[in-house]
């Protein structure tokens, strides 16, 4: 492009705003390449301990103390409400998609498109983690 600029082949204007897109297109290429380097080792466990307690779910409830059980319901569910009998509830981000399955699909991308959700979640899954007897599970 700029050899066609320099021989006279593209208007200063055409140029500039060729230039400015290519920079722009450039700038987001490497904010995604940054995302996929964000791929910490604590992600990478906190992903590994996610798989652990969702697949292990109903027998960690059964087994842990009141308390860490109360844990896991906090950082599994949000919005609670008891509706007449019902409970009703939303399940929280990342862990919705391991409860359908639908994570297993393509879990870097997963990961990378919710970096946010795992880094505010790896501190309490690891905690929580750290309590339970959890078998090794691979992803």
């Amino acid at each position: 492009m700029l050899d066609v600029y320099l021989d006279g082949g593209l208007a200063k204007e055409e140029y500039q705003e060729e230039k400015t897109k290519v920079e722009a297109q450039k700038k987001d290429l490497e904010t995604i390449g940054q995302k996929h380097t964000e791929i910490t080792t604590e992600i990478k466990d906190t992903v590994q301990r996610i798989v652990e307690i969702v697949g292990n779910l109903s027998n960690i409830m059964k087994s842990a103390d009141p308390k860490i059980q109360n844990q896991i319901l906090k950082l599994l569910i949000k919005d609670a409400v008891l509706d007449g009998d019902k409970l009703k509830y939303e399940v929280r981000v990342p862990f919705s998609a391991f409860l359908t399955g639908d994570v297993k699909k393509d879990i870097p991308n997963y990961i990378t498109t919710n970096l946010e959700e795992f880094n505010q979640i790896a501190h309490p899954v690891g905690l929580i983690a750290n309590y339970l007897p959890l078998e090794n599970t691979t992803i």
